[in-house]
């Protein structure tokens, strides 16, 4: 019975043993696992993160080797989700990086060749005027860019100009067009239209129910400019009306330019 005991007693370290060492093996590879993934870490979405802080608390009760196993198992596919993402964002910041490069390098142009052609810049805002915007859209249309022209136009303007002159109606074109200016990204490219009206040109990959979106957001804040006037202070609520035409639904840039100059008019008619 001593001998039997004694040869259980055996049996059963050895087992031990050998579930130490295997163990020590699984959580070596874990190691290992991390520290190719600890570049992606940083990068790594909420879910992702929140994954990797339960498998740390799942793998501090763990006892079994089966448990240890399972738990690498998850870790192996929360970290194939990091190496994802960080490879995703990655080339997304690469689209956005060469997407601001040609911006830039489309308004430099612009504002040179205004300068070439002597047509100058808009004297109240400093924008380029719509003879400029009328080329780029032609070359846009040619090279099949995906452009979309936004169209904005101040609200009340007239009003404004009759009541309070028409400086009061140059301060509030100019915050509408602080606001249009820093609103969206520096790849667009902005111009002074006719009148109380703005044109932006965005190139974008997105539907146009998307750039939609982006543009409600950018100019949705209700906006005040406190003018004084004949010694009294006037509050004037600064809108605009807008609409978006992408330059791949239309047959030709004059069909563009002229629902761009019908919605304009229909707009400055407004009271």
């Amino acid at each position: 019975m001593a001998g039997s005991a004694i040869r259980a007693m055996e049996e059963y370290n050895l087992r031990v043993s050998r579930n130490l060492r295997a163990r020590q093996i699984e959580l070596q590879s874990i190691v290992a696992m991390l520290t190719e993934s600890l570049t992606c870490i940083a990068s790594a979405s909420e879910r992702s993160a929140s994954r990797l802080h339960n498998i740390e608390k799942q793998l501090e009760r763990a006892s079994d080797i089966e448990d240890v196993r399972a738990l690498k198992l998850r870790l192996a596919e929360c970290l194939e989700e990091l190496r994802d993402e960080r490879n995703r964002q990655q080339e997304e910041n690469h689209k956005h990086v060469a997407g601001l490069t040609s911006g830039l390098e489309r308004s430099r142009r612009a504002l040179t060749t205004t300068r070439e052609h002597g047509t100058g810049l808009d004297p109240l805002t400093g924008l380029p005027e719509r003879g400029e915007a009328e080329r780029i859209m032609i070359e846009a249309m040619a090279e099949g860019r995906s452009v979309f022209a936004a169209i904005f136009v101040v609200d009340r303007v007239a009003s404004i100009n009759t009541r309070y002159g028409y400086a009061a109606g140059d301060q509030v074109i100019l915050m509408m067009c602080q606001r249009l200016a820093q609103g969206f990204s520096v790849s667009d490219v902005l111009f002074r239209w006719t009148g109380p009206a703005f044109l932006l040109l965005l190139e974008r990959e997105e539907a146009a129910i998307q750039v939609r979106s982006e543009l409600a957001r950018a100019v949705g804040m209700r906006m005040e400019k406190t003018l004084q006037i004949g010694g009294r202070t006037v509050l004037l609520p600064v809108t605009a009306t807008w609409a978006v035409f992408p330059l791949s639904e239309e047959r030709s840039v004059e069909q563009l330019i002229h629902k761009i100059d019908s919605f304009v008019a229909g707009r400055v008619s407004v009271k």
